[in-house]
């Protein structure tokens, strides 16, 4: 796994004092698909005294395989001679 907030924000912040507890944790491939992680700065009130870790998680698209194409074109051939193998 990769450690991703190495920042020097805090992610707790009590009346007691602040540090940076909480951690993100990706794995490799993940990791490459994250930008713009931040510590939110803003404070959730009452509900909470961590604060929000904000990322965007990139979408990736899934290289076809070249069998898969060819399966594909298979099928659309079969389905257009009626389901035979002609």
């Amino acid at each position: 796994l990769v450690l991703l907030n190495q920042g020097r924000v805090s992610t707790f912040v009590g009346p007691r004092g602040e540090s940076i507890i909480d951690l993100t944790w990706a794995t490799p491939a993940a990791a490459q698909r994250i930008k713009g992680l931040h510590v939110d700065a803003g404070s959730l009130g009452e509900l909470s005294d961590h604060r929000i870790i904000r990322m965007e998680l990139v979408p990736t698209r899934v290289p076809r395989s070249k069998s898969c194409a060819n399966l594909v074109l298979f099928l659309i051939g079969w389905m257009n001679n009626g389901g035979t193998n002609q």
